[in-house]
């Protein structure tokens, strides 16, 4: 005899209650039903656990997202126990005017900084290949890292981890180059640093002189987590009379990031930071992308940029328990236990497929589309997610 909808909604409501309870070791009659899995501590592991449990149970594929979309027990028994919709249709064609279409957007000169001293994209390229592990201990120029290192992940003012990704001289910045004072460059954010010099290597990496673009509708969209890092060393080794320099604020402020690119090469487009975490430098590409669609600029530099300069970043990750305990990244691996925290920079200048050619600039991709969602209320807070397609 088939089961009706609410009996088999019952029944995973059972089931789920039970192993919950004893993958936490708690009553399950102390189990809330309408309680979200990270609520209860569940960690990505036992989320990917459960959802294979359930397909066995069930006798039906489900989505690695299942818990994540339905992120408490009563809600992902009611989702299971609903009748299975025929899938939608998907859109034959992204929402866009037949000119777009017929010319789409392309990647003229790309451009980064890496650690394992991949300062070129070939050098990087080279690096996936030959799988080369950049991981490496806290250089102490930067801090002494093991003064800061407890293996307890709950020992106040510490870290349980003394390595991560770094690039090579984060110090060196050639400030004459681009008309900035000793003084000045002192005080810029490495990552101001690198996103100047990696920006103008995917310019000249294009075929594009930077001073043929001066005053131009070239936009600058860059992704970067907003962090105080940069003025917490310069406050630590200057004490409060570093805020009496005016270099400070400028030299520290994230908003201030695309600006000094923007400023120093006299460009005329939109120029803004992005910082929706891990995705944010796929987030400033769609933005980008749609500028360029819309025409409110020809092109777009398009960056990435991080650096670790301050033992801080180090201990908040690892209170919220997200780096490995090795150093290591193991995606996908039952031993997953968080991941490599690094640094460096990246950059691409996209325009029309048209504008290259009409100009001889290098095409080295196809950008066919771009997305951007929120989990919403999902199995625990998370920043925007951000894709591209790319040929």
């Amino acid at each position: 005899m088939q089961e009706n909808g609410s009996s088999v909604e019952q029944r995973i409501r059972i089931w789920l209650t039970g192993r919950i309870a004893a993958i936490m070791d708690v009553d399950a009659a102390t189990v809330d039903t309408e309680t979200s899995f990270a609520t209860y501590g569940l960690t990505s592991a036992d989320v990917v656990g459960l959802s294979g449990e359930l397909e066995e149970m069930l006798g039906r594929k489900l989505p690695e997202t299942l818990l994540y979309e339905h992120p408490s027990i009563g809600r992902l028994a009611c989702a299971l126990a609903a009748p299975q919709a025929a899938p939608e249709a998907l859109p034959e064609a992204l929402d866009e005017t037949p000119d777009h279409r017929d010319d789409p957007l392309c990647v003229a000169g790309l451009a980064c900084r890496f650690p394992g001293g991949a300062n070129t994209p070939e050098q990087f390229w080279q690096n996936l290949i030959d799988g080369v592990d950049a991981s490496a201990e806290v250089p102490a120029q930067r801090w002494d890292a093991h003064s800061f290192y407890d293996p307890d992940p709950y020992a106040p003012g510490t870290a349980y981890t003394t390595r991560g990704a770094f690039v090579d001289d984060i110090a060196g910045f050639d400030a004459k180059f681009f008309g900035i004072s000793p003084r000045e460059a002192l005080r810029l954010d490495p990552q101001q640093r690198m996103l100047l010099e990696v920006a103008w290597s995917a310019l000249e990496d294009a075929g594009i002189p930077a001073d043929r673009i001066r005053g131009s509708r070239t936009g600058v969209f860059v992704g970067m987590m907003a962090t105080s890092q940069y003025a917490n060393v310069l406050t630590d080794r200057g004490g409060p009379a570093m805020l009496d320099d005016p270099y400070v604020g400028l030299g520290t402020s994230p908003s201030v990031l695309a600006g000094r690119v923007s400023y120093l090469l006299d460009l005329r487009g939109p120029s803004l930071v992005l910082d929706t975490a891990c995705s944010s430098s796929l987030v400033a590409l769609h933005l980008a992308m749609a500028s360029v669609r819309n025409g409110e600029c020809d092109r777009a530099i398009v960056a990435g940029v991080s650096a670790i300069v301050h033992p801080d970043m180090f201990r908040q990750a690892c209170k919220m328990r997200m780096l490995a305990v090795d150093g290591r990244c193991k995606t996908f691996d039952a031993a997953a236990d968080g991941f490599l925290i690094g640094e460096g920079c990246g950059a691409v200048v996209i325009e029309r497929l048209s504008t290259a050619r009409l100009h001889h600039h290098r095409v080295q991709a196809i950008l066919r589309g771009s997305a951007v969602n929120q989990d919403g209320m999902s199995n625990g807070l998370t920043a925007p997610n951000g894709a591209a397609q790319v040929d």
